[in-house]
């Protein structure tokens, strides 16, 4: 059976992505589990105080005990994703995989958002009220000239509309 350039390169992203969701699913499944065991400790500490029920430890305990398994599934999960993805290029698939993680990048914001925020932060820095996207109009306290200015010193180019 012959696999091709793009079979293998289909194949590889997607042992990538497998490897990427395992491993969020792993903090998920720790995150919650400290939640859990965090309620089942202020059970246990209410019961003693006389200000819980028995079976509210009890729910606790099962409900510690159930995402204690759910973590221990999921980093089985993350280890079989980083062999999968690790034999493709390695005989010592044990080691875990340094991965970039592309959803821990910030997303790019639409050049035209960026630039209406910076209009209306520089505006208030220089005391102008904003009527538009692109037009600054100078207070009665601040001259054109002011307002002008101060928005060119933080980069923002716009035009001064009189009022």
């Amino acid at each position: 059976m012959k696999v091709t350039e793009r079979d293998l390169r289909r194949e590889v992203a997607a042992a990538y992505y497998r490897l990427v969701l395992a491993r969020r699913l792993v903090e998920v499944a720790k995150s919650t589990l400290a939640e859990a065991q965090g309620f089942e400790s202020r059970a246990r500490k209410l019961n003693a105080g006389g200000e819980a029920a028995r079976a509210d430890v009890v729910k606790a305990q099962a409900e510690a005990a159930f995402l204690q398994q759910a973590l221990q599934g999921a980093e089985l999960d993350a280890e079989t994703a980083n062999h999968d993805l690790a034999s493709y290029w390695t005989a010592d698939v044990g080691a875990p995989l340094n991965v970039v993680d592309p959803f821990d990048a910030p997303l790019p914001q639409p050049e035209g958002a960026v630039l209406k925020r910076r209009l209306h932060a520089a505006a208030r820095v220089s005391g102008c009220s904003t009527r538009s996207g692109w037009a600054c109009a100078p207070t009665s306290a601040t001259p054109a000239r002011s307002c002008c200015r101060r928005l060119a010193e933080l980069g923002v180019r716009h035009r001064c509309q009189p009022l």
